[in-house]
């Protein structure tokens, strides 16, 4: 290769370390505005109050559960939240709930009973029209063993669940095992008002069929 064509090669060399600084460059700043936007986001998180009582809330329908597993879930809540606790029974109109809790009279859907389809009604939890605010849901038979306080602290802007357990390896699955959720009603009503506007028995029929044909625990969302 003659001096010219160093000359030109080392030129374009140049050139080309040039354009890669300057792409660097743009990528940091392009990343910086980006985590200073996710900051200033994080600041606007609602923090729910972390002295007054906390709200809790359960789901019994049909015969799946006995009342025993509502007492044991209060009582477990009670020992593992140190701050005051209303808890809020979601079921069925004729069901007694004691004075102690807080019923909520669940709108019946025609044929949806039973283990297989009762899960259906944890989309009223998402009604406003209940109880609006922060809320933490329990299934009937989670066992809580140790203090839940960090949970109740958690920003309610978001909404909080294990992620599905069934796809865990699956980090672009956005599923989530809805047995604990912690979230603010008010902000996340939205669900309950989308699912309204849907076909209600396609809805529950299809899903529910195409759960039960591959043996998938229905009792979680």
């Amino acid at each position: 290769m003659d001096k010219i064509g160093k000359r030109i090669l080392r030129e374009q060399q140049r050139l080309d370390l040039e354009r890669a600084r300057k792409a660097s460059e743009k990528a940091q700043k392009r990343a910086e505005k980006e985590q200073l936007r996710m900051v200033q986001e994080l600041e606007e998180v609602a923090i729910p109050d972390t002295q007054g009582p906390v709200n809790v809330a359960c789901l019994i329908h049909s015969s799946g559960y006995d009342w025993e597993y509502v007492e044991r879930l209060y009582a477990m809540v009670r020992r593992n939240i140190s701050r005051p606790v209303i808890f809020h029974v979601y079921t069925e109109p004729a069901r007694y709930v004691p004075p102690h809790m807080v019923k909520h009279e669940l709108i019946e859907w025609p044929g949806n009973w039973g283990m297989r389809k009762s899960w259906w009604y944890k989309l009223q939890l998402f009604n406003k029209e209940n109880y609006s605010g922060p809320m933490l849901y329990l299934d009937l038979d989670v066992v809580i063993v140790n203090s839940i306080d960090w949970l109740v602290k958690l920003p309610t802007k978001f909404l909080w669940a294990p992620r599905d357990y069934r796809f865990l390896w699956k980090s672009s699955h956005k599923g989530i095992n809805s047995s604990v959720m912690w979230w603010d009603v008010n902000h996340f009503h939205w669900v309950w008002e989308t699912f309204q506007r849907g076909d209600l028995s396609y809805t529950i029929d299809r899903k529910s069929t195409r759960l039960n044909s591959s043996h998938t625990d229905i009792s979680r969302m």
